[in-house]
């Protein structure tokens, strides 16, 4: 994607939205799903992307501008890299951010949080505690037969606590 923008109008519209921060260069304007985003007129545009293009050349179909440094507003392009789909989980793997316990345990507090959550934390302890038959269960909590007997296993709504072998003893 290209977004063909006047350099002049971006350069003017980087100026007024961006501030120094040591060697990067704080984008202080919105985000779009978290990447420094403008407007100019009625175009919408990522602002790394549209100022690499501008400097750089047009950017590949299929390829990212990956932020190297910590600040994720950074749009000092010394601190971007060309990367691929592939490299990009390849990388992030390694440094944890695909997987892992505690990626895990946010992924099942926001969850729990939500709307979808049928079930609260107290009802499924209570179910796990309960000596009554699954069905009668899963039509009180408004369930599947299969979901109480994942709550009773441990294979559904584990508890992520401070003990790293705390799934290995709830499942024995």
């Amino acid at each position: 994607m290209s977004y063909n923008l006047d350099p002049k109008l971006l350069a003017e519209y980087v100026s007024r939205y961006s501030a120094e921060d040591g060697d990067c260069v704080r984008w202080t304007g919105f985000a779009y799903g978290g990447s420094p985003g403008g407007v100019i007129g009625s175009k919408k545009f990522l602002v790394a992307r549209a100022l690499w293009e501008a400097e750089r050349g047009p950017i590949k179909p299929g390829v990212y501008l990956r932020c190297t440094c910590d600040l994720k507003m950074c749009i000092n392009l010394d601190h971007r890299k060309l990367m691929t789909q592939k490299q990009m989980s390849k990388l992030n793997g390694s440094l944890g951010l695909m997987s892992g316990p505690v990626r895990s345990a946010k992924i099942a507090a926001t969850k729990r949080a939500g709307k979808q959550a049928k079930v609260s934390d107290a009802d499924v302890q209570a179910i796990r505690e309960s000596e009554e038959p699954g069905a009668v269960l899963a039509r009180r909590y408004g369930v599947s037969n299969a979901t109480i007997s994942k709550y009773r296993l441990y294979k559904s709504r584990r508890e992520f606590g401070g003990n790293p072998f705390l799934g290995l003893l709830q499942g024995a």
